[in-house]
């Protein structure tokens, strides 16, 4: 079987790109008489598979068979060793019970010793086998003990990524609320999301029907990407866990950003419980018109921020009084 499934690898081989007239047709290269072959000419390409695909069949199934077979020729040469070991030391007990028959009586203890040195071996074999299956034991307990600690944690685990779960739905609410308060235009609110199982792992993407999802920065305008900048540090802070409790901005207003745009970041960021600290340019234009720092915190409540002018040559960290 091996060697007709090589042969027909083989025919197969010759026979692409060429067809099956052509070969069983051929003509001799030096005579340029014809060179007919009754079995060639019967061949077909889909013979050929059908062939290849049986022989295959035939041989896996084989293989399969002398695979079984090895595994219980196996099992019976271990019973046919244990037997004949057994056979082996019946033989032994019988010579020495016939030695001792045939020798004196103070002589006749061989069949004792040799009993004597086969209990003692067993006794060895099952000591050791013994103190095997102890250490066995002892490390199947300890294994049992670390496959429970760890289905514990496996537990916990999956208790965080559902309560993690919730973390990004509450991040992404709040992401999306602070880009629409900052006038983000440039896709759409409904197509950007935040997600937690994919390629963009907790970063604003855009999620646009029959397009590859892309990152919210390439699609998105200079000064809407510095929306979404705004918005999503602002959410880390309100939800990190381990976020230090404060945001630095400096200079949020580039890219030509809208007046309104900027009076709702400071609006918001002065409505926190935690520190934010922006550096803001005192006089500065903002979609093409000048705007002095007092105009944009003009709106907001007294004692909801504290503003500190920075005079050429001075610190920009000093004691805030009480």
């Amino acid at each position: 079987m091996i060697n007709d499934l090589q042969d027909f690898k083989d025919i197969n081989k010759v026979s692409i790109g060429r067809g099956w007239n052509r070969i069983s047709s051929a003509h001799c290269p030096v005579c340029d008489s014809e060179v007919s072959n009754l079995e060639d000419s019967r061949l077909t390409d889909s013979s050929i598979k059908k062939s290849l695909a049986f022989l295959n069949s035939q041989k896996a199934t084989y293989q399969k068979y002398i695979k079984g077979s090895k595994k219980v020729l196996n099992r019976y040469q271990a019973t046919l060793d244990y037997y004949d070991k057994s056979i082996a030391l019946k033989r032994g007990q019988i010579d020495s019970l016939h030695k001792d028959l045939e020798s004196a009586k103070a002589m006749s203890y061989r069949s004792e010793f040799q009993m004597l040195a086969e209990r003692k071996q067993r006794k060895i074999e099952l000591e050791t086998f013994d103190l095997y299956l102890r250490r066995v034991k002892e490390d199947l307990i300890s294994l049992s003990h670390e496959f429970y600690e760890l289905v514990e944690e496996e537990k916990r685990l999956k208790n965080l990524v559902s309560s993690d779960e919730d973390k990004i739905r509450v991040f992404k609410s709040d992401f999306k609320i602070l880009l629409e308060s900052f006038g983000y235009r440039s896709n759409g609110l409904d197509n950007v999301d935040i997600k937690g199982k994919d390629a963009h792992r907790l970063f604003p993407s855009v999620y646009i029907s029959g397009q590859e999802p892309q990152y919210i920065r390439y699609v998105s305008s200079a000064s809407d990407f510095v929306r979404s900048i705004w918005a999503y540090y602002i959410a880390l802070l309100l939800n990190g866990v381990r976020h230090p409790g404060f945001l630095v901005m400096d200079e949020p207003g580039q890219h030509q950003m809208r007046v309104d745009s900027m009076k709702s970041l400071l609006k918001t960021c002065s409505s926190l419980s935690c520190q934010t600290i922006i550096a803001i340019s005192q006089d500065r234009k903002y979609d093409q018109e000048n705007v002095n720092i007092h105009d944009l915190v003009s709106e907001l409540e007294e004692g909801t921020f504290k503003l500190m002018h920075i005079d050429d040559g001075s610190g920009c960290i000093a004691r805030l009084d009480n």
